[in-house]
C-alpha cells in the first residue's frame, strides 16, 4: 500500500515507467489496464513543448505559476 506521499508523487510527476492498475467503469462496462503513467506535470510541460497553438499555451500557462498550496502550504 502506498502512502499518501508516495501516491501524490506519482500522480504529479508520474510513476517512472513502472506500470499502474487502471480500473475504468461506466456502468456500461468495467475492465482494467495496466500501464505506466506519465503524471499531470510532465504531460502540462510536454503538451506546453509540443504545441504551436498560442491559445493552448495561453491555457496550460495558467497552471504554470508556483503557488503554495492552502492546506499543508507545500510548494510544487
Amino acid at each position: 500500500m502506498e502512502t499518501a506521499e508516495e501516491a501524490r508523487k506519482v500522480v504529479l510527476h508520474g510513476s517512472e515507467g513502472e506500470k499502474i492498475r487502471f480500473v475504468y467503469d461506466d456502468n456500461a462496462r468495467k475492465y482494467e489496464v495496466s500501464k505506466s503513467f506519465e503524471g499531470v506535470l510532465p504531460n502540462l510541460e510536454r503538451r506546453w513543448r509540443e504545441t504551436d497553438s498560442s491559445w493552448v499555451r495561453e491555457e496550460l500557462g495558467r497552471y504554470q505559476s508556483e503557488t503554495p498550496c492552502e492546506v499543508c502550504g507545500a510548494r510544487g
